[in-house]
């Protein structure tokens, strides 16, 4: 982390220079007619109608911006699927995008992902300002109070020239072709995958990148359910998919065959462990020249190395 704060383009994501520190709080409903104002001054009659939406839905998703002398400056929305109703998700074009995304590139049951569903500055509406910089350190503070299990942040904007330079350094990806259309305006949706490791793990391979340092990189594409080896990808069966994922998540730790049934299985399974030992053959085979990463741990289960 203090050698990420040396990089001038991670550095400026999450403390940005020459800037005044504005206050991020939580909006309350005295603020619904100046929150309108600024929506209406920057978004179209149908995004508004969103933005507005989720306001008199869900307020306390919104947090405002407040400069100097305690006016407002700006405000931003962040959302938790996991704590919102899909059917809202999927009324909001834009979230929809996200949501099925989601749904098409499953994350494990144990981690989560944030939704930031817009930013406004009263002076430049979405543009890079003292209140979206307000904004992304606010926002930064509540993902890594959400590690170790924040997998993924999804965030939406008009003008994507002005973000590239850092949203490519910090490694988030455009969703080509999931454009939305509000307005005359195209809406375009990135999404940051902080990998298996959450948070920590994408700050030590920005870290590493900076450095030079060759990371390791993991045979598991949990999003695809698929081993990677090289260029080459192979396709897992669901048990398969368990069992190398939970050894995955316990790496150099050895797992016995009744926790790998437990936790694979489940506990209404009543079949023995040799199904188990079954299971890891053939992932082995799949591994061809680095199956010898699953060891066996005698009189215990597996280990992964």
């Amino acid at each position: 982390m203090l050698y990420l704060i040396e990089n001038p383009v991670v550095r400026e994501a999450f403390f940005p220079s020459g800037t005044n520190r504005l206050a991020v709080e939580p909006a309350s409903s005295a603020e619904t007619d100046e929150l309108h104002q600024i929506i209406a001054e920057h978004e179209g009659p149908d995004a508004s109608r969103l933005l507005s939406n989720w306001w008199h839905r869900m307020p306390q998703t919104f947090s405002t911006i407040r400069g100097s002398e305690g006016e407002i400056t700006g405000f931003y929305c962040k959302l938790e699927p996991t704590t919102t109703s899909h059917a809202w998700l999927q009324e909001d074009p834009v979230t929809d995008v996200w949501f099925e995304h989601l749904r098409s590139k499953p994350i494990p049951e144990e981690q989560t992902v944030l939704f930031c569903r817009r930013w406004i500055s009263r002076p430049v509406g979405e543009a890079p300002s003292e209140s979206q910089a307000a904004a992304w350190l606010d926002l930064k503070r509540t993902y890594m109070e959400m590690r170790p299990h924040l997998r993924r942040i999804y965030l939406t904007v008009c003008d994507l020239p002005a973000y590239a330079p850092v949203a490519q350094r910090l490694g988030f990806e455009v969703l080509s072709g999931k454009e939305v259309e509000l307005d005359g305006n195209l809406y375009h949706s990135a999404v940051l995958d902080f990998g298996p490791e959450s948070v920590d793990g994408w700050l030590s391979n920005l870290a590493a990148s900076e450095l030079g340092i060759e990371q390791e990189t993991s045979l598991l594409d949990t999003a695809s359910r698929e081993l990677v080896m090289g260029d080459k990808r192979v396709p897992l069966t669901p048990l398969e998919f368990g069992v190398f994922n939970h050894l995955t998540n316990n790496k150099g730790n050895a797992v016995s065959r009744s926790e790998l049934l437990q936790e694979v299985w489940g506990t209404s399974y009543e079949g023995g462990s040799n199904v188990v030992d079954s299971v890891v053959r053939g992932l082995r085979r799949k591994l061809g020249s680095q199956a010898k990463c699953i060891e066996t741990v005698t009189g215990v289960g597996y280990r992964l190395r």
